[in-house]
């Protein structure tokens, strides 16, 4: 079984949304521009095939940006390359598919992956990194690999990832295998906890106590819409990605207002002498 340390875990899955997060902006804004270029598509297939691995890894990176069905069985073929530093950025290429097609055919490898990982336990950074993967897919046949590597020695925090990843798939399956975890709890009361704050990842609500969920699904199940709830998941995601690119912002321009003017100009009073105004921080999630 995989053991990964909390800052460990947080410093992946933080790494692996780069890739993710705001991707489906970004192609929206990619489309409307009418200075978009188009990719490079048969160089990046060329590279995540090259003999040089550092050619492979930057084209597996470079891959995470760009839609393109000659990408995906590139792709799939370089997901066994022997290196880990080139499968990684190429789990979370393959975590960034759109079409629904070629989301089912990735989450297939990765699941894959993910089994192997948890019979042979060989890089807890690369566990985290196919469970992001698995989330983005958000397929209904990840929910039993996703599930089936929780035990006793899983830590709290990959055993949370892994809940919400499951929690991430619009189906009401996902539901019931939340609150059958949760009654279950081989990982005891942590697990048991990751369970319920996956539930209120899922929907949206915040119950009591597993009591409540039961009670709640009992009654919501035949109406409980799971699309909405994954179309409220991605604005609240959106949100939460422009948020932090204006605090980015603020911060490369300490002296812009969010406005666009700065400090004594466009009728803004100059800062008077011996006040400094601090820079705004990034608030903490």
């Amino acid at each position: 079984m995989s053991r990964i340390h909390a800052p460990v875990l947080l410093a992946v899955l933080a790494t692996s949304l780069a890739c993710a997060s705001g991707i489906h902006a970004r192609l929206a804004a990619d489309e409307a521009s009418p200075d978009r270029q188009a990719p490079d598509v048969p160089s990046l297939v060329a590279g995540l095939a090259s003999e040089d691995r550092e050619k492979r890894q930057a084209s597996a990176e470079a891959a995470c940006e760009v839609q393109h069905p000659d990408l995906l069985p590139a792709l799939l073929k370089a997901s066994k390359d022997e290196y880990r530093s080139v499968r990684e950025p190429v789990w979370k290429a393959l975590g960034a598919r759109s079409p629904q097609p070629e989301r089912a055919r990735a989450a297939r490898a990765v699941e894959t992956r993910l089994r192997e990982l948890d019979r042979k336990p060989e890089s807890p950074e690369e566990v985290a990194i196919v469970v992001q993967a698995l989330h983005d897919l958000a397929q209904r046949s990840s929910i039993d690999p996703l599930l089936e590597g929780l035990g006793p020695t899983t830590e709290a925090p990959l055993a949370l990832a892994r809940l919400r990843a499951v929690a991430n798939v619009p189906d009401k399956a996902a539901i019931e295998a939340l609150l059958n975890y949760a009654q279950r709890g081989r990982g005891g009361d942590a697990h048991r906890a990751a369970a319920r704050q996956a539930l209120t990842y899922a929907t949206g609500l915040r119950l009591a106590n597993l009591d409540a969920w039961l009670r709640w699904w009992s009654d919501a199940k035949r109406t409980w819409d799971p699309d909405e709830a994954a179309a409220a998941r991605a604005e609240q995601a959106s949100s939460a990605e422009a948020r932090k690119s204006s605090r980015e912002g603020r911060r490369e321009r300490p002296g812009q207002k969010p406005g666009g003017s700065t400090e004594g100009e466009g009728g803004s009073p100059p800062e008077k002498p011996g006040k400094r105004q601090e820079p705004e921080q990034p608030s903490e999630s």
